[in-house]
């Protein structure tokens, strides 16, 4: 289905590149041979004496057209609309002629020169828009002729019998030649449908003869691997037969093996069974060790707990430390003014004489015990800074120890956890060892019934080689065959690949 709208595409495609190739042709031939007629039309004027008006109507009449062919046909590549503007802008400047001039014998002549232009196409349409035109224009020339040209009068009757049956002519030509483009495009789309078909079923047929000798060679490949195959088999069948006689030797061999073998599964149950004991030990040694790391973890813990609420204590102590510190600030401060109002005092009782002696006394005691609190304030403050210097290296150190200790319970942790994979570890072996001494003990179980079924493959090896015999004949009849039917095979891609390349 989508191969035919593939061609219905191409044709369709190739009646329209038809139809604007004879479209363009048509444009051509009515510019030119319009052109031509414009440009004598208009030299002839000019060398007329009083027709300066008339020619610069036909050179106007000439640019216009000339405009109008490159707009649409050169630049805009509008073929199609070119000629409906040409034929209607032609007639309105012959219309223009007759309005103005008046009508002629010679305008007759142009009429029907430019209904014969209109036919050009073979377009019905475009015919009967100026075959219309030219009939209007035909009888306005009649109409406006100048007394000079009452003949026009006299033979309109018959101008208008011979444009009638003028357009008759070119009507039925143009159907005529309607039907035989309608004859040609559908002939070209035949031939280009068969010319597809053609091609189609070239290509399936190259195809599929490409698959079939594609095939056929792949046949031939796995015939000539199976030939291949069974030389081989053929050989191998051979051997297999001349071994039987040493595989039976090797089995009596076998069965003395076993014996030895019987002896060393003994000595490995023992062996296990002491591995078993021993792995158990250690497990519940690894139990005991773990309890203890559990126990050790615990405590530590708790301890880091203690050494965590220790470190808050020193916080909290450094804190009351500083806010001592600022107390003796201000006490200090208090010494420094209490010194003062002593000075003042010493000052105001010297001025005051014997009379302030007494007061003098006072004041001289007052500085003294401020001094005295001056100095128990520095030394307060001194005993302060060291206490707080030691609380600031022990609490440094308690967050060091705490830091160490915090990195031994995590190693804790980790050897909890060693003791953990330890613990799996033996008791995945002690598993491993008692599974080991089952599996032991049915190996010696087996080896039992190794050394009868070995007297029984004897048996089976004789009949065994007699078959094999047996086979070799059979591999070397149908190995004739296979070589047989790949020549066959290699005939028939032969012969696919000639009809390939024909």
């Amino acid at each position: 289905m989508k191969l035919y709208k593939y061609m219905e595409l191409i044709d369709l495609q190739a009646i329209l590149d038809l139809r604007r190739s004879d479209l363009k042709k048509k444009n051509s031939l009515m510019f030119s041979t319009f052109s031509i007629a414009l440009v004598c039309t208009t030299i002839f004027t000019a060398l007329e004496q009083h027709s300066f008006n008339k020619t610069i109507l036909y050179a106007s009449e000439l640019i216009l057209f000339v405009g109008m062919f490159l707009i649409f046909q050169v630049w805009l590549k509008k073929e199609k609309l070119f000629p409906y503007l040409a034929i209607p802008v032609v007639f309105a400047c012959n219309f223009t002629n007759i309005g103005l001039f008046g009508g002629a014998s010679a305008i007759f002549l142009v009429i029907i020169f430019l209904t014969i232009i209109s036919a050009v196409h073979f377009d019905q349409k475009l015919f009967i828009l100026g075959y219309v035109l030219g009939f209007v224009n035909l009888i306005l020339n009649t109409l406006l002729a100048p007394e000079s040209e009452q003949f026009l009068h006299e033979i309109f009757s018959a101008s208008i019998l011979v444009y009638v049956l003028m357009g008759i002519v070119l009507f039925v030509l143009i159907k005529l030649n309607q039907a035989q483009f309608k004859k040609i495009e559908q002939f070209l789309m035949e031939s280009e449908l068969e010319q597809q078909e053609k091609a189609s079923s070239s290509e399936f047929l190259h195809s599929e003869i490409s698959v079939i000798t594609d095939s056929l060679n792949k046949i031939n490949e796995q015939i000539q691997n199976h030939v291949a195959s069974q030389n081989e088999m053929q050989i191998a069948v051979s051997e297999i037969s001349a071994g039987s006689q040493v595989q039976t030797e090797q089995i009596n061999h076998i069965s003395e093996n076993a014996g030895a073998t019987k002896a060393l599964m003994d000595e490995m149950a023992t062996v296990s069974l002491n591995l078993s004991t021993e792995a158990a030990s250690a497990s519940n040694a690894s139990k005991n060790g773990l309890a203890k790391v559990s126990d050790l973890q615990s405590d530590m813990k708790e301890l880091a707990e203690s050494i965590q609420q220790l470190g808050n204590i020193f916080s909290n102590l450094t804190k009351k430390i500083e806010e001592t510190n600022g107390f003796i600030v201000n006490i200090q401060g208090i010494t420094e003014q209490t010194n003062l109002l002593a000075l003042n005092a010493s000052i105001e009782a010297a001025r005051a004489g014997e009379a302030g002696k007494g007061f003098s006394v006072v004041a001289e005691e007052i500085r003294k015990l401020a001094e005295m609190t001056r100095e128990t304030a520095v030394q307060i403050t001194k005993n302060l800074s060291e206490v707080n210097s030691t609380n600031q290296s022990a609490f440094v150190q308690m967050n060091e120890s705490s830091t160490k200790f915090n990195e031994s319970l995590v190693a804790v942790g980790q050897v909890s956890g060693l003791f953990h994979e330890v613990g799996t570890i033996l008791n995945n072996l002690n598993e491993n060892f008692s599974s080991f001494s089952g599996t032991v003990e049915n190996v010696k179980s087996q080896t039992f019934a190794v050394e009868a079924a070995t007297k029984e493959l004897a048996a089976v090896i004789e009949e065994a080689t007699a078959g094999l015999e047996e086979m070799n004949a059979t591999i070397e009849t149908l190995n004739e065959d296979n070589q047989k039917i790949a020549s066959y095979i290699s005939e028939t891609a032969q012969s696919a690949e000639k009809i390939k390349n024909t």
